[in-house]
């Protein structure tokens, strides 16, 4: 249950970020780099999400 929430939790933080990030790409002239930035951040997360699963 707690790994439930913990995952729902970690969702919802992906999701808030990539809100955030879409927005900034609309409203500058840095959003390639900032989606690139982002693509790194999602697969750092990824990563670790996956560590702790498994040490668990």
């Amino acid at each position: 249950m707690f790994r439930l929430m913990e995952n729902r939790l970690a969702t919802m933080q992906m999701a808030t970020t990539m809100r955030l990030i879409l927005q900034t790409i609309k409203s500058t002239s840095f959003g390639f780099s900032i989606l690139i930035f982002f693509i790194i951040y999602v697969n750092i997360f990824v990563t670790c999400c996956k560590y702790l699963i498994d040490v668990k």
